[in-house]
Parts: structure tokens; sequence; C-alpha cells
């Protein structure tokens, strides 16, 4: 059975002996809420503010492999995938953020012409939540930010100068819009992330064999580091949405590694 809210409210006044729910944390207030009627257990499979730390002091070539990493992973299917990076915490000096700025353009050019991450937004709704967010921004858009409301496009977007308070920065985007935020060391990126709901993933990038954790990083230190403070539903070192191909792995609590 597919519909909208209105399907989804009248299928959560019925009585279920269990209800799964995939979606966002606006969706599972609802769900949560509706079953608590009947004293319906439930499992929530939530989304969240997955980030990708990157530790810039590594060599270029690694940087560069980092940067096209953590763009395929976000822009892949237009950004529209539940464990894919949703913004990008450098820590570094500013010359770092620009030095990895330069290889995500790159890599997003590459993407664009090759056809890669232009699905259309899966509907109009979406679009226009998307295209708000992109005005609302105090950000700077230094690749994209072109829309197509007819088709239902969106560029694939790059904006930098992000703070935690940013419009990008409230819930999960789930677009290809790409938020890049600096700070000078790993301690304020843990604070960053812990003042967020606990992502589905995290990425880190290393030189070694939210929600999600993404984490780039040379040091063993940064990554055990960023691995015992931050809280999330999986972690992944070095790649990033590649756990979703491993099928023992369970959704919370999990690690995997890219050498």
């Amino acid at each position: 059975m597919t519909g909208a809210i209105p399907v989804a409210s009248a299928l959560l006044d019925q009585k279920y002996d269990h209800i799964v729910y995939t979606g966002g944390s606006h969706g599972a207030k609802f769900v949560a809420s509706a079953a608590a009627k009947n004293l319906t257990p439930y499992t929530l499979e939530l989304g969240g503010k997955n980030p990708c730390i990157v530790d810039t002091s590594v060599s270029d070539k690694k940087l560069e492999l980092f940067a096209n990493r953590i763009m395929w992973g976000k822009f892949s299917n237009a950004g529209q995938i539940c464990i894919g990076s949703d913004h990008v915490i450098v820590v570094g000096s500013p010359a770092q953020e620009e030095k990895f700025l330069s290889y995500a353009k790159k890599a997003a050019v590459s993407m664009a012409r090759g056809g890669a991450g232009m699905s259309r937004i899966v509907n109009e709704a979406h679009f226009m939540r998307l295209t708000s967010l992109l005005e609302g921004t105090r950000g700077q858009v230094v690749h994209g930010g072109d829309v197509n409301r007819e088709e239902l496009r969106v560029g694939l977007t790059i904006v930098r100068d992000v703070d935690r308070n940013d419009a990008l920065m409230g819930d999960e985007i789930f677009g290809p819009l790409l938020p890049v935020l600096r700070v000078n060391d790993l301690e304020a990126a843990i604070t960053l992330i812990r003042e967020t709901e606990t992502p589905l993933a995290l990425y880190f990038p290393l030189n070694t064999g939210a929600d999600l954790r993404y984490v780039f990083s040379q040091d063993r230190k940064f990554i055990n580091t960023a691995l015992d403070r931050c809280p999330s539903g999986s972690v992944v070192i070095n790649d990033t949405i590649m756990q979703a191909a491993v099928p023992n792995l369970v959704t919370s609590n999990m690690k995997f590694i890219k050498p």
C-alpha cells in the first residue's frame, strides 16, 4: 500500500502486534505517539545528521581520495540515502579546508559530468524543502546551487562557512546539499557532533588498515578518540555507506574499516 500522510495516519489507527518504521525523526514521533495509544511495541530505524570527520593533516593524495569517497557517498541518488553523509567537519586550518574544498569541487564536477547523483528529488514537497534550505543558509555556495522545479532536480551543491545554527544544520538534509564546517581541532568536532541527535552513521577517513559516523585520518589516536566519544548507530573508517553492503552487520553499534 502506498500513500502519503493520510494513508499512514489511517494505518496507524489500526492495532498491530509490532510496528516497524524507517524514516526521519519527525515522522517517528507520530509513529511512537500512535503506537502508544494501543500499547503497540515498535522499532524505529531513523536517518540523521551523519557527519564526516576529516583530519586534513594527511598527504594531498590521501586528502583527494577522501574527498572523492565523501562526494560519492553524499551525492549518489541525489543525496537521498538515509545512511549517506550529511555534512563534513573539516579539522584543520583554513588553508587545509581550502585544499579539501578544491578536491571536493573537482569530484562533484566529475560526478555531474558522468550523470552520477543527478536523480530527481522524490517529490515536489521535498524539492521545496531543499530549495528552502538552500535559500535559508548563511553559508557560501562554492559549487552548484542550481535548481529546476519542472524536473524536480537540485544540482550537486557544496556550501562552506556553515555554523551549527545554520538552516542546513537543523534536520537531516536528505538531498544533494553538502554543508562544510571547519574546526581547529578534534575536541571542537566532538562537541559539535554531541550537540546534535545521535547520528545513524559516523564516517572517518584514515590511512590505516551520526546516525552514522564517517572518519578520515592518519592518526590512530585521533580515530580512537572520536570512536570513544561520539555515539552513533555505526562507524565507517576510510569510506562511506559501504557498511550497507555487508549483510551480517547490524544497524547499530557497527564499525566498518576500509584500508
